[in-house]
């Protein structure tokens, strides 16, 4: 600091603001202020879905529902629908497309469509559709 106040003009206000900050930290309270948490969410399902929404869930899963559209109702992953649905006692049926949709699927593919578009249309995975439309023997592009 002292080369400074030699050679220039402005080491009076760099030595003023350093003064300031110097006080500024001297004022600032010694310990900190214990931080209250805030209430944090469950990451568990049990605590997330009450009974009756798994009943519901269920129900529809019955009524023919696939699971991701119910895990799109209740805005919660695949994996914990077919998890809830198990330890509800359901039998979990084989998930993809039916010949009729498979079928539907390859002509789709063949006129341009997207694996993703199509899967959107059938409520299943671009892989899914991928997996459907090899088996056919249709060529990929």
């Amino acid at each position: 600091m002292e080369v400074l106040h030699s050679y220039s003009n402005k080491a009076r206000h760099y030595l003023y603001h350093l003064d300031q900050i110097v006080e500024a930290a001297q004022a600032l309270p010694k310990t900190p202020k214990p931080r209250k948490r805030a209430a944090k969410s469950s990451t568990k399902l049990i605590h997330r879905l009450s009974t009756h929404q798994v009943a519901v869930m269920t129900d529809r899963y019955k009524q023919g529902w696939s699971s991701q559209r119910i895990a799109e109702t209740y805005s919660i992953s695949k994996t914990s629908v077919v998890q809830l649905l198990r330890e509800a006692g359901v039998t979990i049926r084989r998930q993809g497309l039916t010949a009729e949709q498979a079928r539907e699927a390859a002509r789709l593919y063949k006129d341009g469509q997207s694996l993703a578009w199509i899967g959107q249309r059938f409520v299943v995975s671009p892989g899914c559709v991928r997996n459907s439309l090899v088996a056919q023997g249709v060529k990929m592009r």
